[in-house]
């Protein structure tokens, strides 16, 4: 999971081998907890839908593993076009959260982006994390707590 602290950890290990940002670090503590309401968000719908620790961890995986392999962060993904509106095209994977953080991240780290050049990504980042998170506790307050 995307956190600050996991955002915090992995940059001290990269420093410790030798690795330079080319912006600011700040950004990157940024784009982790944006992400990781939506990772939050996505819990909740899991365990809207299942009864015990177990079950939610074993149906859990399932997503998670979609977010990791299809964000890009693992591998390069080819983009996939559905359509494109305001000089951006938008992809078949846009709809996972961490497509877009792996794309700021790259953007901050390895090309020295600032919070200026991040418009698309920041603003896709916190739509879907809102909609992540608000339909996840909606879902988890009107099963589990209604």
């Amino acid at each position: 999971m995307l956190t600050p602290a996991t955002v915090g950890l992995a940059f001290a290990a990269a420093l410790a081998f030798g690795f330079h940002s080319q912006g600011p670090i700040w950004l990157t503590f940024l784009v982790g907890a944006v992400t990781s309401l939506s990772v939050i968000g996505l819990g909740m719908l899991v365990a809207s839908f299942t009864r015990t620790v177990s079950q939610a961890f074993v149906v859990a995986n399932f997503p998670m593993a979609m977010m990791m392999f299809f964000s890009g962060s693992i591998y390069p993904l080819p983009k996939v076009t559905l359509f494109s509106a305001g000089g951006q095209t938008v992809g078949l994977y846009d709809i996972l959260p961490p497509t877009h953080a792996v794309a700021a991240l790259n953007k901050i780290l390895v090309l020295g982006a600032g919070f200026n050049e991040l418009g698309y990504e920041l603003g896709a980042l916190c739509i879907l994390s809102a909609v992540y998170f608000t339909l996840g506790a909606w879902l988890f307050k009107r099963i589990h707590l209604g």
